[in-house]
């Protein structure tokens, strides 16, 4: 299941962007991407989100420096919503906290912040679906 889903948001107003793929980066749509250089690969804990993953690959091992393909991603904006699904459970008082996202790239309920984050929670639907931004607070 992708971590952020593209269905579910208003993404694709303003067009996508591209970039270098790190090598052997293995892409899904609605992954997560960060800077590695110039180059993108997946975010990780803590890491700025540049944008998320519109592309579906698994890049070459000598891609940065050979082939030079691209990943192609939305990029951040503050206007763009996210509905994420899973077994996570949240409360709606975790509307407007921020949250980091694991290694997996989901959201990581205990790291529930009022100041800083990767994603901030805007919209509680139910216990096990909600809508994110992409914050980098």
């Amino acid at each position: 299941m992708s971590n952020f889903n593209k269905g579910k948001s208003n993404s694709y107003e303003n067009g996508s962007d591209k970039r270098i793929a790190s090598n052997s980066l293995d892409i899904e749509m609605g992954d997560a991407l960060t800077n590695d250089w110039e180059f993108a690969k997946k975010a990780w804990i803590w890491e700025t989100i540049i944008g998320v993953s519109i592309t579906k690959k698994v890049f070459e091992s000598d891609n940065e420096t050979v082939d030079s393909e691209l990943v192609i991603f939305d990029p951040v904006k503050e206007s763009t919503e996210y509905e994420m699904i899973w077994d996570w459970t949240f409360v709606s008082t975790d509307v407007n906290k921020f949250f980091d996202l694991t290694v997996a790239q989901l959201v990581d309920e205990s790291t529930r912040s009022a100041t800083t984050g990767q994603v901030k929670m805007v919209e509680f639907i139910n216990a096990t679906k909600w809508k994110f931004v992409i914050a980098n607070a």
